[in-house]
């Protein structure tokens, strides 16, 4: 006797790749398309059918030559002298990023003259009155924020420098 190996009654064998389809089973990426064609010897008709792919119809639009994939968008083409030429003045772009930039620097150099006129010297008005009255860790504060302020000073020249550089 042969000794055999026994499998249960309900289990099937697997395929080798669950994911291949049968080679019998149409894909659906192609489409059976019959064309009649004549026979260049005999003359005869002859109906064939061929596998075809499916490709988009704008593929297949451009592929057949009736619409072109690239639109060309300039009238002038970029190897004239004309596409070279640059208009005389400031372009509209340029003349709302100087005006912006203008207006900006105007702001900046109000909030600095607000700072170094007005908050310093008031800061250190505070900070001697403090001192004065013998509350030496309070002026010390009011000293501090105002170094503070003074960083920001300093910051806000550079802004206005590099906003003028770009203006220029």
């Amino acid at each position: 006797e042969q000794a055999r190996v026994a499998q249960p009654p309900c289990v099937e064998p697997r395929p080798k790749n669950k994911h291949r389809r049968p080679r019998s089973e149409p894909s659906k990426l192609t489409k059976s398309h019959k064309s009649v064609r004549k026979d260049k010897n005999t003359g005869e008709r002859k109906v064939t059918s061929e596998p075809r792919k499916i490709v988009s119809r704008s593929k297949v639009a451009v592929a057949s030559g009736s619409v072109s994939p690239i639109q060309p968008t300039l009238a002038v083409l970029p190897s004239s002298p004309l596409a070279s030429h640059k208009p005389a003045g400031l372009r509209p772009e340029e003349e709302r990023t100087i005006n912006l930039l203008r207006s900006t620097i105007y702001r900046q150099e109000q909030r600095l003259q607000q700072t170094e006129e007005v908050q310093i010297p008031g800061l250190l008005r505070q900070a001697k009155t403090h001192l004065a009255a013998g509350d030496r860790k309070t002026a010390l504060h009011v000293m501090a924020r105002k170094k503070k302020l003074e960083t920001q000073v300093d910051a806000w020249k550079g802004a206005v420098f590099t906003m003028e550089t770009q203006i220029l």
